[in-house]
């Protein structure tokens, strides 16, 4: 089994378009077994991945089902701990399910795959951050963070923001990005490109005052940060504080609503994430079959959960700024 990257609009849409087109009714639910962060640290992430699935689940079985069957996601809280994360895995494993979906983070992400990477069941985790091995079981959502690392140095580049700084926090997501950036950076096309200033900060940190004062120091013209959920809000605090009035680049993982909402009062007049097609529908598509299936998505999520002027204010004012891979 090879390893791919795939988008949720992509899940989405093969769900809908092949998996619901059976015929005949069945009583008994098609039950797939999510593990997701909806408490601790990674509750932000794992609340809004239930509610996604739950719209999926009803556009699911609006369409048939999967054949003829009504769909069903049965979730369990990995409380954002690795140790609960494999807990769960195992029991899963222990019914012989043939695919589990989660977790919310890398780290337990991670945890999950060292279970199932060689011998199954199917793991499809929601980070981008998981590679799995080619041949094994583990595939990952939306794309890696290498190609996140590429896109980000080509748009700086191409902006003319040669001077960089670079922050990331010291967990596993943090330490593969900038393990990611490094090497987008070694590359041919970057040479221009100059990182002035490199720091790291704690997730649990309150103030990164020192780290914000050196980047001011160093002359940088951009900021590019990886960090998702409260720890950016400390960082965007940071960069208010320290009246570092630069472009800034955050992971799209921070693109929900009333995350957006809070940081309000502090976020910098120029604040870019790199995104798929999956966070906002895109005018410049021309007719086609991705096109379609966007309408289908984003149509799905506007009956269910609904935008409101707020939100659409919202989503025009943090626009991805690249598009990046889905498969």
């Amino acid at each position: 089994m090879g390893h791919r990257r795939w988008s949720v609009p992509a899940i989405a849409v093969a769900l809908v378009t092949a998996l619901g087109l059976g015929s005949g009714a069945a009583e008994l639910p098609y039950e797939i077994n999510v593990v997701v962060s909806q408490t601790g640290s990674g509750a932000f992430l794992g609340t809004h991945e239930t509610a996604a699935l739950g719209v999926l689940e009803k556009v699911v079985n609006a369409h048939g089902g999967i054949n003829g069957r009504p769909l069903h996601f049965a979730f369990q809280d990995d409380q954002t701990a690795p140790a609960v994360a494999v807990q769960l895995t195992n029991g899963l494993i222990a019914k012989r399910v043939p695919v589990i979906i989660g977790s919310s983070l890398a780290a337990t992400c991670s945890a999950m795959a060292s279970l199932v990477e060689k011998t199954g069941p199917v793991e499809y985790c929601v980070s981008p951050i998981i590679r799995g091995a080619p041949g094994g079981y583990v595939y990952s959502a939306s794309a890696g963070s290498d190609s996140i690392a590429a896109v980000l140095a080509r748009f700086y580049r191409e902006h003319n923001w040669t001077r960089i700084a670079l922050i990331t926090s010291t967990d596993a997501s943090g330490s593969d990005f900038e393990k990611q950036f490094d090497l987008a950076l070694a590359q041919p096309e970057n040479r221009s490109m100059q990182l002035l200033d490199r720091e790291h900060f704690n997730t649990t940190d309150l103030s990164v005052a020192a780290q914000m004062a050196r980047i001011k120091a160093s002359g940088a013209q951009a900021l590019i940060t990886f960090a998702t959920g409260t720890p950016l809000g400390t960082l965007l605090h940071g960069v208010h504080d320290a009246a570092l009035d630069i472009p800034v680049s955050a992971s799209g993982g921070n693109m929900i609503y009333e995350q957006l909402a809070g940081y309000k009062g502090f976020t910098p007049r120029q604040l870019f994430f790199a995104a798929t097609r999956g966070v906002a529908p895109d005018a410049l598509l021309r007719p086609g079959p991705i096109k379609d299936a966007q309408k289908v998505y984003f149509a799905a999520f506007k009956q269910h959960i609904g935008y409101g002027r707020g939100n659409a204010r919202l989503m025009r004012a943090y626009q991805p700024y690249a598009e990046l891979p889905s498969t």
